[in-house]
Order: C-alpha cells, then structure tokens, then sequence
C-alpha cells in the first residue's frame, strides 16, 4: 500500500515539473521571439532615419552650394553683391520648396540643383511633388524630386521632403526672421537681410505610424 501511495507522489511530482518547465522554456521562446521583433523594428527604424537625414542634409547642402555660387558670380562680375541670395527664394516672399537635379546629359543644365519655390509645396497643402524618387545610374543614386506629379519610370522613395529658406534680418544688432508673405525690406521698420535659416523636413509611413525627421541650418551673407 505504501508503495502505491509512492509511486502516485512520484507521478504528480513528475506532472508538475513537466508543467514548470513548459512554462519556463514558453516564457523563454516569447522573451526570445519580442527581442528579435524589436532589434528587427529597431533596425528598419534607424535605416529610415539615417535615409530621412540625408535627404534632408541634401536639401541643404543644396542651398548652401547656391549661395556659393552666387558669390563665385559676384566676385567675377558678372552678379550684382546685393543678389547673393538669388535663387534662394520664390518671388521674394515664397520660400518653401523642393530640389530638382537634372540628371539628363542632352540638357544644358546637367548635374545642376535647382530649388523650386511654391507656397503650395508643404505638408498642409501636401502636394504630390513633395515625392522623392530614386534613380540609380549604376555606381551612384540620385534622390531627387520633380514639379510633375508621379513622373513615368521612376521609383518612390516612400520620403516626402519640403524646405524652406525663410530670411534672416537685422535691425539695431537684433536679428529676427520672417515668416511667408514677408521679406526683411517690407517689415515695418524695414530690416536688412543678412541670411536665411534652412529647414529641411523629411515624412515618412513606418508600420502604419507617420514619421518625421527636421534638420535646421543658418548660413549668412560672409564667408
């Protein structure tokens, strides 16, 4: 009898332990399974982000390299020192934009940026030109953005990427800035332009969750 109550104690022991250790190794595997899930969201998260900051580095760049190029004309002759901002802003008082690069050889103005003005082109509005698509011309590729809606034979980049180069002014050593619809020489008491501040902002979809990454530069009319 004794034996029997034994071997009964040794079997629901036996019972329990396989439980336990069903238990452990399940709470092993979920642990297991969520820290690969979130290393693998984790890395697609930092490739977007590293992609967002470039572009949005680009689009900088872009407008710094303008700014050279302006004063390159000014120190030749050929442009008047009062228009070291030209091409940095719509009709004087639009500054948002895009950036184009002409990747086509039969064109006069290959390998050259232009910046696109429009009040239209920022995310309340949120045309289709705020689009960038790559294009890969074998060892190198180009991001780039275009003034035509979904243009044929391109592939989106899944970015969307608005600039904006509002003007920085003076008055009395204060310097303050401008928003749309106004330049320094309009304010009242007019105010002298001395630079432009370049915000560049790129969206992005992630697992159905609207990202967004900014970068913010100022550059002035000095070496």
């Amino acid at each position: 009898m004794m034996g029997l109550m034994t071997r009964k104690n040794q079997a629901g022991v036996t019972l329990l332990e396989v439980v336990v250790a069903i238990f452990v190794i399940t709470v092993g595997l979920i642990s297991a399974l969520a820290l690969i899930i979130s290393s693998i969201t984790g890395a697609r998260t930092s490739k977007y982000q590293l992609a967002a900051g470039n572009l949005a580095r680009q689009a900088i760049e872009v407008v710094r390299v303008q700014r050279d190029s302006n004063w390159l004309e000014i120190e030749s002759g050929s442009l008047d020192p009062g228009l070291w901002d030209q091409n940095l802003s719509g009709n004087g008082m639009i500054y948002t934009g895009i950036i184009n690069f002409q990747d086509d050889p039969a064109l006069a103005d290959y390998m050259k940026w232009t910046i696109f003005y429009d009040s239209t082109y920022n995310f309340t509005d949120n045309p289709v030109q705020l689009k960038t698509y790559f294009v890969d011309h074998g060892s190198w590729r180009v991001y780039n953005q275009y003034t035509q809606a979904n243009p044929p034979g391109l592939t989106e980049s899944g970015f969307r990427l608005a600039m904006s180069t509002k003007p920085i002014c003076i008055l009395n050593g204060v310097e303050s800035m401008v928003e749309n619809g106004f330049s320094c020489e309009t304010t009242v008491p007019a105010k002298t332009k001395i630079g432009i501040q370049i915000k560049a902002t790129v969206k992005w979809i992630e697992s159905g969750i609207e990202r967004s990454y900014e970068q913010e530069e100022k550059i002035y009319n000095w070496k």
